[in-house]
């Protein structure tokens, strides 16, 4: 499956399960959202878990959230 594939899965599925209740609990859980979010795309891209953040969203074309 091409990976810009499984980066619109995760943020169709599991990216609305993750923010469920966000307006509950504020921006207090919002680096926990954000990393697993970051270990979803590099473990997509094949890449090590030290790999720099910002070279992680210009490969797929985000963002710095």
């Amino acid at each position: 499956m091409p990976i810009n594939h499984k980066i619109d899965l995760f943020d169709i599925l599991i990216s609305s399960i993750l923010n469920y209740g966000s307006e509950v609990w504020g921006f207090v859980k919002g680096s926990s959202v954000e990393r697993l979010h970051l270990q979803f795309l590099k473990r997509v891209l094949g890449v090590k878990r030290n790999t720099q953040n910002d070279f992680i969203y210009g490969e797929v074309g985000r963002a710095n959230y």
